[in-house]
């Protein structure tokens, strides 16, 4: 198949090696060379003249290249003043090179390509204007389009007119703005300096190596240059290489959130494939890179096209140039294409369906209200102001070139990303819409974007959005919103202080997820969360105890079970008191109700999350109420108001909370939720159609639970009479009169999900618990062991 054969052309084997460490290689000066070659023209034309996805991406960049004919214009470049242009919106202009530059290579309409090369000399002329404010990504923005336009207009360029575009990037002044700021010799932003795990990093590295490659081996580079060429060549691939290793958890999480994942990514990541194509390694290789999709996949919102879980710094909306990016980071993963039909294709938003409104220019938005101005502006910047059209045509791949995979099928359904401190778990993939998402967030690197919401949660899913992230707020931007704070986020909020988590928790490094275990049908994660509380926390931690503990069950036929349980003494003085606020952010859509301290959120579709909350405290059961806060983070959201889940105790020395909250799809009746009063610790019982689960809590002072509930497990859930249970460092849970776990030796962890049983604990410990299905594995330590079966029960190990 020629798109096949065409994508594979482009991409290149993958090398198993990392990035050269010297880069001078003799150079070709032949044009195109960069991301596909003059050869492969003809399967680029024949390609997007197939129709389909490249063939309705082609029709919108020629209609956006006609556009361009009138609207960008050299001379209006020419007039710029003090390097601020007149299209200077961020990514604007280099997206205007790409597009006419692509543009020219598919149709051979010389207008497109001419307008590339006046546009070229233009900006040479006018000393570069660049995105905004001074800043170094702007430079590197700047580049990227440089050097792609460079690169597919150059036949079309006179010798003359070459040797200008390159000398001049080549003067002191000039030399010392586009390659010395992006790549760290003289940066304006500290940012862009050596900051590995930043955005800035590819977009600034990406954007100066793609330039470099670009101009390779023209006559127009001086001799006498303030560095050697292939210095800052060498240094756009370290650079490069770092981010990737950095930015992106082993797993394939970004530290700073989808949306600047794609930001850092769309200059790295074709300057990476060029790299590659000039024979100067393979930077992705040996990076958590290829499993960006795979995270994407996950915070998916399901059944919500291209809208994802807004972590960190993130708007919720994606544009389609991250999903084509999948494709150029790994063109025969499944994930990918499996991630393209849910968020850009047919069962998504179905973007490139035909027939299209004209994409001319973009439309004036409105100003009122703000929501529809952001709306209009986040679609405009999709359409107009990145190269998703050029990007869908080079790398996209159809369901007959890469066939789809579940993502389920090649990972487990809740994922650890331990490098990044989060968890996703999730219901499943199949289901679309009827799936759920739970994420858990527990550690924040401060050196890029970041927010004080260290242990928040969400739930969406079943078509609802039921405990929300407010999303980007861009406080590391120098903003002071309160969406970067733990008053905005679902975290344990101390005397109502906004700034309850400490500015120096954004640089403490060490391990927050401390306790991860996942099965069939559950998975339970802690965090020790001292160090968000803690003033200084490289020099000590504050509390004495600052726990989390995420637990999320998907037993088939049961409500989808979600719990948090909170442990918090905000100090050490013996008679320090504070009050405590547990909170939760919902979605303006949803219908709240409580009585006391139980709640139900339902989703406009009728999906019912019901929920409990108990706590150990002196004041007794929590008592629930709501209150509403308006959002003034620049997102689709700004200015609603969202309603706020809410409970606060008495001033007190320390909070022991425990909420569990049970989802129902549209069409079924709720569950409901019941206290269990037990002494230690905190039970809650989740009821629905006969069956019973129950989550228990013991109190961080406390030695055992007992009562209807006994255990002296840290935290447990059981489904009553059937074999669902786990324990965390415990060695008995009883009620009920039946057993579900013993443990005879010391505290262990313990699970029993679907057909497997697992257990961690001491070498000399032996088990029994309740398992009355058929068990197909059992694992002590990670190694598996013969069982006994007596009953409806397991010992082990055997004899």
């Amino acid at each position: 198949m020629v798109a096949a054969s065409l994508v594979l052309t482009l991409l290149g084997d993958a090398p198993a090696r990392a990035a050269a460490t010297d880069a001078a290689i003799a150079p070709a000066t032949a044009h195109p060379r960069l991301l596909f070659s003059a050869a492969d023209v003809p399967a680029l034309r024949a390609r997007v003249a197939a129709g389909g996805v490249p063939g309705s991406a082609w029709a919108r960049l020629r209609e956006q290249a006609e556009g361009l004919l009138v609207r960008v214009t050299p001379q209006a470049v020419r007039e710029s003043v003090d390097q601020i242009g007149p299209y200077g919106l961020q990514n604007e202009m280099p997206t205007y090179l790409l597009n006419l530059g692509l543009a020219y290579q598919l149709s051979g309409d010389v207008r497109y390509g001419r307008r590339v090369v006046d546009l070229l000399l233009a900006l040479t002329d006018a000393n570069y204007p660049y995105w905004c404010c001074g800043q170094d990504l702007g430079v590197g923005d700047l580049l990227y389009g440089i050097g792609l336009g460079f690169d597919w207009s150059y036949e079309l360029m006179t010798p003359d007119e070459r040797d200008r575009i390159v000398s001049a990037m080549w003067t002191p002044e000039h030399e010392s703005f586009l390659f010395g700021r992006t790549l760290g010799y003289n940066p304006v932003n500290p940012y862009s300096a050596n900051l590995e795990i930043s955005n800035w990093i590819g977009v600034t590295g990406g954007g100066a190596g793609l330039a470099l490659l670009a101009i390779r081996g023209e006559p127009g580079i001086p001799s006498d240059t303030v560095r050697p060429f292939d210095t800052y060549l060498t240094r756009a691939l370290e650079r490069t290489r770092s981010f990737f290793v950095h930015a992106v958890d082993p797993l394939g999480a970004n530290h700073e959130g989808m949306t600047y994942a794609f930001y850092g990514l769309k200059n790295s990541v074709p300057f990476a494939l060029a790299a590659r194509r000039e024979g100067l390694g393979d930077l992705i290789s040996g990076t958590g890179l290829p499993g960006v999709a795979r995270w994407a996949a996950s915070e998916q919102l399901p059944g919500e096209g291209q809208k994802f879980v807004p972590l960190n710094d993130s708007q919720r909306e994606s544009l389609a140039e991250l999903e084509a990016l999948m494709f150029a980071i790994a063109p025969d993963d499944g994930v990918a294409q499996w991630l393209w039909q849910r968020t850009v294709g047919p069962q998504g938003n179905d973007y490139f369906h035909e027939p299209h409104e004209p994409e001319n220019a973009p439309p004036d938005c409105p100003t009122d209200p703000l929501t529809a101005l952001f709306a209009c502006y986040q679609d405009n910047i999709a359409r107009y102001w990145t190269a998703q059209y050029v990007s869908t045509i080079l790398y996209y791949r159809s369901p007959a070139e890469t066939p789809e995979v579940d993502p389920a099928a090649v990972g487990p359904l809740s994922v650890h990303y331990a490098q990044r401190g989060l968890v996703d778990a999730r219901t499943g993939f199949a289901r679309g819409g009827d799936e759920v998402i739970s994420t858990f967030e527990a550690l924040r690197d401060g050196r890029g974007h970041f927010q004080y919401d260290a242990g928040n949660f969400t739930i969406y899913g079943m078509g609802g959005r039921f405990a929300i992230d407010p999303g980007y707020a861009c406080v590391s931007c120098g903003n002071d919103l309160d969406e970067a704070y733990a008053t905005a986020h679902n975290v344990v909020v101390v005397d109502g202080a906004r700034a309850t988590q400490s500015t120096n928790m954004r640089y403490w490094r060490g391990t927050t997820i401390d306790g991860f275990v996942n099965a069939a049908n559950l998975s339970l994660a802690h965090a020790d969360l001292r160090y968000a509380y803690s003033a200084d926390p490289n020099a000590g931690f504050d509390p004495p105890r600052a726990g989390r503990d995420h637990l999320l069950t998907r037993t088939p036929g049961r409500p989808v079970i979600v719990a948090v349980a909170d442990q918090l003494q905000r100090d050490r003085a013996p008679a320090s008191r504070h009050s405590y606020t547990w909170q939760m952010l919902s979605d303006p859509r949803n219908r709240i109700a409580t009585a006391g301290s139980a709640f139900t959120i339902t989703a406009p579709n009728g999906s019912t999350l019901a929920g409990r909350t108990a706590s150990g405290g002196p004041g007794g059961d929590p008592l629930l109420q709501t209150r509403t806060q308006v959002l003034n983070n620049p997102t689709i959201d700004i200015g609603s108001s969202v309603p706020v889940l809410f409970s606060t105790t008495p001033r007190q020395r320390a909070f022991d909370h425990l909420a569990v909250m049970a989802l129902t799809p549209a069409g079924s009746e709720p569950a409901t939720t019941q206290t269990l009063r037990v002494s230690g610790g905190d039970a809650i019982g989740v009821a629905w159609r006969g069956a019973e689960d129950v989550v228990v809590r013991r109190r961080a002072a406390a030695g055992s639970v007992t009562g209807p509930v006994t255990t002296d497990a840290e935290i447990a859930k059981f489904s009553r009479d059937a074999g669902e249970t786990v324990i965390r460092r415990g060695t008995r849970l009883q009620s009920g009169g039946r057993e579900y776990v013993r443990v005879t030796g010391t505290a262990a962890t313990v699970i029993v999900s679907g057909g497997e049983v697992r257990a961690t604990g001491s070498a000399g410990n032996r088990y029994r618990v309740f398992a009355p299905q058929e068990i197909s594995s059992v694992v002590v330590n990670g190694a598996g062991v013969p069982p006994c079966r007596a009953g409806g029960y397991l010992v082990f190990p055997c004899g």
